[in-house]
């Protein structure tokens, strides 16, 4: 079984062109199958994970950005 760290490994080496998906299915002794799982579920957890939130900064005064009140000067 391959670890996450090894997984991200494989993927960074696969995307930025160092290895072929065949090549990587090799050194770490699994099946080109696994190998395009891995991707898969890269891209999954990454397109998950920018759709969990909104873009941009958030509307003034809600959240922690907005501004504490004013307090009267009385």
């Amino acid at each position: 079984m391959l670890s996450a760290e090894t997984k991200w490994e494989i993927f960074l080496q696969i995307t930025s062109g160092e290895i072929t998906q065949a090549d990587a299915a090799r050194k770490w002794s699994v099946d080109v199958s696994t190998i395009i799982g891995i991707r898969r579920t890269v891209k999954d957890a990454a397109l998950a994970a920018l759709a969990a939130k909104p873009a941009g900064r958030p509307r003034s005064g809600t959240g922690r950005w907005s501004r504490p009140a004013r307090r009267s000067r009385s």
